[in-house]
């Protein structure tokens, strides 16, 4: 994470969103979600927007009915530095 620009780990926020079903590999006995990965920039701001900065290249796929991971990739990035 640290190669991503995130220090604080507190300050992470992790989204699971529903993928829906596709195909007989996500059968309805599986609930597929993909987390959405953000950084805020303070920790006690209530106005803060949370999605405001994304954590680029971390792709997960979770069965959130198993808690069990099925995919996890790390892909290339850009660090933009302001």
């Amino acid at each position: 994470m640290r190669k991503r620009g995130v220090d604080n780990m507190d300050l992470v926020m992790v989204d699971p969103w529903c993928v829906g079903y596709h195909s007989k590999v996500d059968l309805p006995c599986k609930r597929l979600a993909k987390p959405l990965i953000c950084c805020r920039t303070e920790s006690d701001c209530p106005m803060e927007n949370g999605y405001a900065q994304p954590v680029e290249g971390i792709y997960v796929l979770v069965d959130m009915q198993n808690m069990v991971i099925l995919e996890a990739n790390l892909f290339p990035f850009l660090l933009l530095i302001h």
